[in-house]
């Protein structure tokens, strides 16, 4: 400004007075024309500042936020505990209502039988004639072994005598029933898939020893075509040993 004016000139109309006792830090502000008044708590330039809630839409912008991470969070939850559990599904037991019980064995049909001598002299026979009566259902009617002096087993001339079962082709064998007579009674049973021609290099699939019917139930089906079953103790009848069966029925 040219010398001797001042630097800032009052607006037309407008009177600066000068407030000799204003200091900027009083709270009680400063009432001059044109002056600014603070009415902060002390602290110079602290205002009050402008709220968000006078921005539109911010408070349902938050909102949403907040639900859209809440949805995350269980949706999260949900999936950990369907991982988790689905680690035991393939070993969780089926409900006991919805396992099906195994079928009960069924006689099997169509067999035919010869007696079993291996261990015989020429004729290796045991009364063959009489073989078809353990299977025609009829505990009236029986087929026996011939009659011994000595029984079975360690000491005996035979380790025993008995019938081959053919079924016909290969079948599941599950449950062999024989009606014995006479008196108390042993047996072992065999399947193979090739007659038998001893009894040797045989493993049985289930002994029996009683008095009446022995019944031998195999855990499992055991597969093939022929059923051996090998008496290897006879009742005593009078002076000798001879064994009876009634009747032989198969089960698959």
């Amino acid at each position: 400004p040219p010398e001797g004016e001042p630097v800032r000139r009052p607006r037309p109309g407008v009177v600066a007075t000068p407030a000799p006792d204003y200091w900027p830090w009083d709270s009680t502000g400063h009432t001059g024309t044109g002056a600014v008044t603070n009415t902060g708590s002390g602290v110079w330039g602290e205002q009050e500042q402008p709220s968000d809630d006078g921005v539109p839409g911010r408070r349902w912008f938050q909102l949403a936020m907040m639900i859209a991470v809440g949805v995350l969070i269980l949706v999260t939850a949900v999936a950990a505990f369907h991982l988790g559990a689905g680690d035991g599904e393939d070993v969780e037991d089926t409900p006991a209502s919805s396992q099906q019980p195994a079928a009960e064995p069924s006689a099997l049909t169509g067999i035919t039988a010869t007696d079993f001598d291996p261990q015989g002299s020429e004729p290796r026979e045991e009364n063959p004639e009489l073989v078809d009566l353990v299977l025609d259902g009829d505990p009236e009617t029986s087929w026996y072994t011939a009659s011994y002096k000595q029984n079975f087993g360690p000491g005996g001339l035979k380790d025993g005598v008995g019938l081959v079962l053919d079924l016909g082709a290969t079948m599941g064998v599950r449950e062999i029933e024989i009606a014995t007579l006479g008196g108390p009674t042993a047996a072992s049973v065999f399947v193979t898939n090739d007659p038998p021609t001893g009894v040797a290099d045989l493993t049985p699939v289930g002994t029996a020893a009683d008095n009446g019917t022995l019944t031998i139930s195999l855990d499992e089906a055991v597969s093939g075509r022929y059923v051996t079953v090998w008496l290897t103790s006879l009742p005593l009848i009078g002076s000798d040993y001879r064994g009876t069966i009634a009747d032989v029925v198969v089960k698959g």
